[in-house]
């Protein structure tokens, strides 16, 4: 019974195209139920195929172990062709590669602003994780947390004091000239052990904008998105 219902649950998230990881919870009780049917199998047969399936056993799961462990942990050298091999299979490793060094860009950014900017401005970030990264690596450059309008990020609003100055991060020079009176680039993020981060792929340039041509109010509440 156990089985049927994960392999209709299995059908039902295939048809709708849901993430893999929906039905990451399980996976222990299937587990859990394989173990004690074969526990039951194994102590029905004679001793030396019991020590024969106790000896393949352990050698499967030292082998699947090592393997798993070599390609689903972030251990391989970045860059490296196990790091390659690795991150073709696991979509998400080069997610964790650029972020300080997004925000010792912005820094440098803002470094470069007239004295009387400096403490003032604001960081608008197109994506949650550039939002975090700026959020993570910036105190230790003074940097305010991001602003973001991307997905729960936009819940916490864009501070008491709105920024006459902003410096974006991953959005396109567009964005700055549909919505400021004054736009100019300013940076580029650098790729780091030559990995593109896919959150700053296409979207690496950090641009200075000056003057928002709307009231914060009404930029902020047609500033909302989900990805």
């Amino acid at each position: 019974m156990l089985g049927w219902m994960y392999v209709v649950s299995l059908v039902i998230l295939l048809a709708v195209r849901g993430r893999d990881y929906y039905l990451g919870a399980s996976y222990p009780v299937l587990i859990a139920a394989g173990a004690a049917y074969w526990d039951q199998w194994l102590a029905a047969r004679t001793e030396p195929v019991q020590r024969d399936v106790w000896h393949s056993a352990w050698i499967t799961i030292a082998i699947s172990g090592i393997t798993a462990a070599a390609t689903s942990m972030p251990i391989a050298p970045l860059g490296s062709p196990w790091w390659q091999v690795a991150s073709a299979i696991n979509a998400n490793f080069h997610y964790m590669v650029g972020w300080p060094e997004l925000a010792e860009t912005v820094a440098h950014v803002r470094a470069s602003l007239p004295p009387q900017e400096r403490e003032s401005v604001g960081i608008i970030a197109a994506d949650d994780g550039q939002a975090a990264a700026i959020t993570l690596y910036g105190p230790a450059y003074r940097l305010p947390s991001a602003i973001s309008g991307m997905n729960s990020n936009w819940l916490r609003g864009y501070g008491a004091h709105p920024p006459s100055t902003v410096i974006t991060v991953g959005f396109k020079q567009d964005f700055g000239e549909q919505n400021f009176e004054n736009c100019r680039w300013a940076a580029h993020i650098p790729t780091p052990y030559g990995i593109t981060n896919g959150s700053i792929d296409g979207y690496g340039d950090v641009f200075v904008c000056h003057n928002l041509r709307y009231p914060w109010p009404d930029f902020w509440s047609h500033f909302r998105y989900y990805r």
